[in-house]
C-alpha cells in the first residue's frame, strides 16, 4: 500500500511516522510546505520519494493519504483527494463548521470513497492518567 502524508506537524512526527514506518507493506509518500522538515525527515524514515505539491501524490499512485495539515486546509485538501477517489484520513477536526462537514460527508457518500477522521485519544493527558 503506498500512502501519502500531508503535512509533517508534530501531530503526524510524534503519532503517526514512529508506528507507520513499521508497518509491513506500506510505502510512504510525503507532501508538505516545509522542505526542511520533508528532507530531514525523509532521511530519518528512509523514504525516497517526497513532493512539495500536494496534487504530486496522485502522479505517484497514491492509494491513500493522511491529513496532517493545518485546520483550514483540511476541507480543500479533503476535498481534492474525494473527488479523485482516494481514501482519505483527516486529523481532526474534520472541518471548521458543519457545513463543511456536510460538504465532505456527502462527496465521500456520493464518490463510494471512504473518509475517515482521526482522533487518538491515547495521546491526551486525561487518557494516560486513567
Amino acid at each position: 500500500m503506498k500512502l501519502g502524508i500531508i503535512g509533517l506537524g508534530d501531530i503526524a512526527q510524534k503519532a503517526y511516522l514512529p508506528y507507520i514506518t513499521q508497518l509491513a507493506g506500506v510505502e510512504l509518500v510525503f507532501s508538505t510546505r516545509s522542505s526542511e522538515v520533508m528532507k530531514s525527515l525523509a532521511q530519518q524514515y528512509r523514504i525516497s520519494e517526497v513532493c512539495s505539491d500536494y496534487r504530486e501524490l496522485l502522479k505517484s499512485g497514491v492509494d491513500a493519504v493522511m491529513i496532517h495539515a493545518a485546520t483550514s486546509a483540511h476541507v480543500q485538501l479533503a476535498k481534492f483527494f474525494l473527488e479523485k477517489g482516494v481514501p482519505t484520513f483527516v486529523d481532526k477536526p474534520l472541518a471548521d463548521n458543519a457545513d463543511d462537514v456536510d460538504v465532505l460527508y456527502e462527496l465521500a457518500i456520493s464518490k463510494g470513497v471512504p473518509l475517515y477522521v482521526a482522533l487518538i485519544a491515547a495521546i491526551f493527558p486525561f487518557t494516560t492518567s486513567m
